[in-house]
């Protein structure tokens, strides 16, 4: 009996981590029930979009391809990892948050803000930028236009991001929401759909509509450079980042510099020292 109490000592570290993995891992396919809103609200924008006499579609089968290739491995599989990490580092943070909806609301500002600078960051530095250039590489805006990103761009946010979640003591939850709030709201402002004007400038005074964000994929420079909010519109009028022109008919989106290239090309491009006009 001594001989077995003293096996079970031994064994109670291991045994309590491998539980406590085993609970982590089944919160993990419990919060992936949530991807589900997502995956049926971007099949509710493209039957919308399909179905509406706006939309002009190029080469549809192909650029859905890489659209939803891209956006598989960002939006699907590597979240499983992200909140898999999150999970984990939450075990050790500093302090216990608050449940009061002030500090929720305050958590999805401070992760808004970050993806905010973030994207700025991405669009001056040269690294980052061979990672976005491949969403301004669209030619057309659609939902799938919020998946077309390429995967190294959102690890390279993520762990740039770590530091903020783990010393904010940000709740795994609150990390999951904001997540499908970012996606629902991204297909949304990538959309075709055609939203009023009096209900866009409305909502737009808070949330990124179609409109403003449509300015941010016309190929001119200038409105490439403008218009970086995500999820809350107000950042780029706070930090004077906003742009006043409004989307025209015949406006060309993506690069002027570079057309579209195959997705085997968009996968290994980041990697190369290649420009992407030469690719």
């Amino acid at each position: 009996i001594t001989a077995l109490h003293k096996s079970y000592l031994v064994l109670q570290p291991n045994l309590q981590r491998i539980y406590s993995m085993i609970v982590g891992i089944l919160k993990m396919i419990l919060y992936l029930e949530h991807f589900g809103i997502i995956l049926s609200w971007l099949i509710f924008l493209l039957l919308f979009e399909f179905n509406s006499s706006n939309i002009q579609i190029i080469n549809i089968k192909n650029r859905m391809i890489k659209n939803i290739f891209l956006g598989t491995i960002v939006k699907f599989i590597l979240p499983i990892y992200f909140l898999f990490i999150v999970h984990m580092i939450s075990k050790h943070y500093l302090y216990i948050q608050s449940n009061s909806y002030l500090i929720i609301l305050l958590d999805l500002f401070i992760l808004d803000l970050y993806l905010y600078c973030f994207h700025i960051i991405s669009h001056n530095n040269s690294i980052l930028w061979k990672f976005h250039e491949i969403h301004h590489l669209d030619e057309k805006l659609d939902a799938t236009t919020e998946l077309r990103i390429h995967f190294g761009e959102p690890i390279l946010a993520f762990f740039l991001k770590l530091p903020i979640i783990f010393f904010l003591a940000i709740p795994l939850k609150i990390y999951i929401l904001y997540e499908i709030i970012l996606t629902i709201i991204g297909t949304l402002h990538h959309s075709n759909i055609c939203v009023p004007m009096k209900i866009d400038k409305l909502i737009n005074k808070i949330i990124t509509m179609p409109n403003m964000h449509s300015v941010h994929h016309h190929a001119i420079t200038k409105d490439t450079n403008s218009n970086y909010g995500f999820v809350f519109s107000f950042w780029d009028a706070i930090f004077k980042t906003k742009s006043n022109s409004i989307r025209q008919d015949n406006w060309k989106f993506g690069l002027r510099y570079a057309a579209e290239k195959p997705l085997i090309k968009l996968l290994y491009y980041p990697f190369t020292s290649k420009k992407l006009k030469n690719l």
